[in-house]
């Protein structure tokens, strides 16, 4: 199931003052244009109040757990916004009624390997700026960002606790849209939309959709070394095998021999290194592993959980 994670919200009026004022670190200050505004923090959401609209963002999950580990999807989103409304000062109604500007969603799967063996291997689509830091990679477009993260490393990271159900590789898939959501969700979206499980199912698609333009570099496998030298035999062999194999290669030294590029010694021994390269299994590079087919099933099947 797709579950949701940062949220943007927009109300087309201001605050109640007593609200803004019962909330942690509330303040009036003023804008860059001189403009006085109320701000504040309730628990992990930032609120900003000014005459004629009033904005909400951050995590709905951290709001009611403290944490984005939950899995937060439409059946916990009800309950979230009326604790929100309520210490705002809001009826549910008007607090459902709130315009989403950003939303950030995705899922969690478990794969078979490190994590950071599929995000390295993510390639770049066209028009994206491409984000990677340790085992992340983000790719950057104007109006969103896809990512693709080892949730548990960042749980562990942070001193969270780890979901006992994961595995040893969870990997996150979020999309985050930064503006025109209701453009690319194909419809405006208010904070009661996200108490319907009919939004998550279209959520899903978007997550499917978006995945169709990444592709994945296919590395083969290379065989474990302890040495230097027994590094250079499987690199020679990974390019014996590049160019062709082992016929192609003893053509190109004899071409080279009769061209005279090369000495019949010389060429003699090249031919009887490249057949011994050739018949050393030990340092011959296997096919890569489907990562990618992986990827992308394990997400197809986590979106369509229920």
């Amino acid at each position: 199931m797709v579950d949701i994670d940062s949220i943007h919200l927009v109300l087309d009026d201001e605050l109640p003052a007593a609200s803004m004022e019962a909330l942690d670190s509330y303040c009036i200050t003023t804008d860059k244009n001189g403009e006085y505004y109320h701000k504040a923090r309730f628990r992990h959401l930032r609120v900003y109040s000014r005459p004629g609209y009033s904005t909400i963002s951050g995590s709905l999950s951290k709001l009611i757990y403290g944490t984005n580990l939950v899995r937060f999807d439409y059946r916990r989103v009800s309950p979230a916004l009326d604790v929100l409304a309520a210490h705002l000062g809001l009826s549910g109604q008007a607090i459902r009624g709130a315009r989403i500007t950003r939303l950030e969603f995705g899922v969690c799967v478990e794969l078979s390997q490190p994590v950071a063996d599929y995000t390295s291997r993510l390639v770049q689509p066209p028009r994206t700026r491409l984000r990677r830091h340790g085992s992340t990679t983000a790719f950057h477009q104007a109006q969103r960002v896809l990512v693709f993260y080892d949730k548990r490393a960042e749980v562990e990271a942070t001193g969270g606790v780890v979901d006992t159900s994961w595995g040893l590789h969870v990997l996150r898939y979020e999309v985050r849209l930064l503006k025109a959501v209701g453009k690319q969700i194909g419809r405006p979206l208010t904070a009661g939309d996200l108490c319907h499980p009919e939004l998550y199912a279209l959520l899903g698609d978007g997550l499917l959709g978006y995945l169709e333009g990444i592709t994945m570099e296919e590395r083969p496998v290379l065989p474990e070394v302890a040495t230097a030298a027994e590094l250079g035999r499987v690199l020679a062999r990974l390019g014996l095998d590049t160019a062709g194999g082992l016929s192609p290669m003893l053509g190109t030294i004899d071409a080279r021999r009769k061209a005279g590029h090369v000495g019949r010694e010389n060429a003699s021994r090249q031919r009887r290194y490249v057949r011994d390269l050739h018949a050393d299994e030990s340092v011959r590079a296997q096919a890569p592993a489907p990562l990618h087919a992986e990827l992308v099933a394990s997400i197809a099947t986590a979106v369509m959980a229920r």
